[in-house]
């Protein structure tokens, strides 16, 4: 009996929540769920923060001596020191325009997130063959 787990084909998924129009956006080979999760939230992360919409940013704040700073920033200063965190900071992650927390770098891997008008998704099952969500 082979004790080896095979390595399934899981695919990255954007899915429209008002058309339903279905996008594949990538895919890879794990051998576990979490393996699976571990890699969406990566690619996500990697999405938020590439982002050049102006929607998103990283947010980072640390206490150092002087004040709290913000790491994420390009370039700082000591004007960019604060008193501390903004009021709406909840963790480091990536932030909307809003100042709401999108994704946590401290969160549990995920397997789906709404942003805007698109749902992310990790899944086993082929959206190209007609497949739905797992």
């Amino acid at each position: 009996m082979n004790s080896q787990t095979q390595p399934r084909t899981y695919y990255v998924v954007r899915k429209h929540v008002h058309n339903g129009k279905i996008q594949t956006l990538d895919q890879s080979d794990f051998t576990s769920e979490k393996e699976a999760k571990n890699w969406f939230t990566a690619a996500l992360g990697t999405m938020l923060e590439e982002d050049t919409t102006g929607h998103f940013r990283q947010e980072l704040w640390e206490r150092l001596t002087g004040g709290w700073l913000n790491q994420c920033l390009a370039n700082p200063t000591a004007a960019d020191l604060q008193d501390a965190p903004p009021a709406w900071y909840s963790g480091p992650g990536v932030y909307d325009e809003s100042n709401n927390l999108v994704l946590g770098y401290d969160e549990p891997p995920l397997d789906r997130l709404t942003i805007h008008d698109w749902t992310y998704y990790v899944t086993r099952l082929n959206p190209d063959q007609g497949a739905g969500e797992s």
